[in-house]
């Protein structure tokens, strides 16, 4: 009796896991990160040249400060701004990429066809000539709000698709016993797969309700950051929910 004891002990102690061991092994592992913005990989060079040129294009644009990395988003308040988050497209220097891209190809694409017309001999004189390159500059200039214009629909088609399910799934954590911001945040990591745009917005709710935001503000700057009536809606009936 005291040898089969001793072996199922042993065994018990190899093959079931201690609780305190898992704790500690999930709070060692690396914590899933946002997606990473691509405009902050970019040299610092390369932004101030970028926040040089955007004042071409877009006057109210701040200027570069000496330490890139560390400046404001005062822009963020703003209408462009605005659309520049609720595209997706949140790093501090998305203004001056934007802006800087708008004032490079209006002066790449009319560079490019006037270079490739000197090299087949067309002739460059004529009225036609001139539209054509009028023509290409304008595009170069409203290429990017076109691309703003597709990655806003895009998201917002991605949002509303999405949106049921998490509802679904947020129904079910609160009737688990979940808080709500318990719940918001576990509906933020379990949407990854399924939708990772939606999962990301959940997310950021959760970090500023962790960073000491009140549920009412961190409700609020979602909805402004989505920009959709239906989470719209919802946002204004639990914040009147969580008031009275």
């Amino acid at each position: 009796f005291a040898l089969a004891s001793a072996a199922s002990w042993t065994l018990m102690q190899r093959l079931w896991p201690d609780a305190g061991a898992q704790r500690l092994a999930d709070a060692l592992e690396p914590r899933a990160s946002l997606p990473p913005r691509w405009p902050d990989r970019l040299p610092k060079r390369v932004l101030r040249t970028l926040s040089w040129l955007s004042h071409w294009s877009l006057p109210d644009t701040p200027a570069a400060t000496p330490q890139i990395e560390k400046a404001p988003v005062p822009w963020a308040s703003s209408g462009l701004g605005l659309q520049l988050v609720r595209a997706g497209w949140r790093s501090r220097h998305a203004l001056w990429v934007y802006g800087g891209a708008k004032t490079v190809l209006l002066l790449l694409l009319p560079g490019m066809l006037a270079s490739a017309g000197w090299m087949l001999g067309l002739h460059s004189g004529s009225l036609a000539w001139w539209a054509a390159l009028l023509a290409a500059a304008s595009l170069g200039y409203l290429l990017p709000d076109l691309v703003l214009r597709w990655q806003l629909a895009h998201r917002r088609h991605a949002l509303f698709i999405a949106f049921p399910d998490a509802m679904d799934l947020l129904r079910v954590c609160v009737q688990a016993g979940l808080g709500l911001d318990a719940a918001l945040d576990r509906v933020g990591r379990e949407m990854r797969l399924a939708s990772p745009v939606l999962s990301e917005e959940w997310r950021l709710t959760g970090l500023e309700l962790r960073a000491g935001a009140s549920r009412a503000l961190a409700l609020r700057h979602l909805a402004e950051r989505v920009g959709l009536p239906d989470i719209d809606a919802l946002v204004t009936m639990l914040i009147q929910a969580d008031r009275f």
